[in-house]
């Protein structure tokens, strides 16, 4: 077994060694503001460690929306080779970004936007598509603005471009013709009588009724077909007015990186 002598030997090297460590400590002290560092360090981390734990759950609580609004207002992220619309009226309205829930991100118009026989990235063959109906959205237009010709009540455009036009042949040959030309709220009558002149429906089928003419038509027919073109005067102003929309809606879907669900539903 061990010797009394060693035992003795080791107790003393090891009160030498606990001497000399207070010894050192009390001569080089750790600053305190050390301690206040290692402190704040520890409460630093434990901040950041809490944080990320909030972060996930209030992202997951709305979709995510700012394309909606980038897209309304010019500003979507441009990808290489496409553009953005050249007017702003051609831009998704921005009652869009008001209402994205009722107006783009419901179900109706998801299913409406997930419809589609071309792959939605293929913006070569949208832009031909689109371009084919912008041409046929202006032809439209044109047209029916030589169309609004027939709401006046001037003799050379009811007769130049009437909706209905008419003649009579006399069996008579010294008694010439007599020429009409229908529009919507009037008749144009060239006669060699009377020469030119404009009545409104009230006034020819008045005429008409005095003069026995009516026999062969009926006086009720006469009134019923004023009525009926009257009430187209208001159905032509509108279809003008509504090709507008319908070219800026074709302008905009020519730009993928534009294109929404709502404009897709409604065209």
């Amino acid at each position: 077994g061990p010797k009394q002598g060693d035992h003795t030997n080791t107790l003393a090297m090891k009160a030498q060694s606990a001497a000399a460590a207070e010894e050192d400590e009390a001569n080089n002290p750790l600053p305190e503001s050390d301690f206040a560092e290692e402190e704040l360090t520890s409460k630093k981390k434990g901040t950041n460690e809490a944080e990320p734990k909030e972060g996930p759950k209030e992202e997951l609580k709305a979709p995510c929306r700012q394309y909606i609004i980038d897209r309304c207002d010019g500003v979507s992220k441009k990808e290489e080779g496409k553009g953005r619309p050249p007017l702003k009226p051609c831009l998704p309205p921005p009652c869009i970004k008001w209402c994205p829930t009722l107006l783009e991100q419901n179900a109706v118009c998801k299913t409406a936007g997930s419809l589609g026989v071309i792959n939605p990235k293929n913006d070569r063959w949208r832009a031909r598509i689109f371009k084919v109906g912008i041409v046929s959205n202006v032809i439209g237009l044109i047209l029916t603005i030589v169309a609004c010709a027939s709401i006046s009540l001037q003799f050379d455009a009811l007769m130049s471009l009437p909706f209905s036009y008419g003649s009579s042949i006399s069996d008579n040959p010294r008694i010439p013709g007599i020429n009409i030309g229908i529009g919507l709220r009037g008749v144009a009558v060239e006669s060699p009588l009377q020469g030119q002149t404009v009545w409104t429906f009230d006034q020819f089928c008045d005429r008409a009724y005095k003069t026995g003419t009516v026999q062969y038509f009926g006086e009720g027919v006469c009134r019923g077909c004023g009525q009926a073109s009257s009430g187209l005067v208001s159905t032509l102003l509108i279809s003008v007015v509504t090709y507008f929309p319908n070219i800026f809606t074709d302008v905009t879907r020519m730009y993928s990186n534009y294109d929404v669900n709502c404009q897709k539903m409604v065209g």
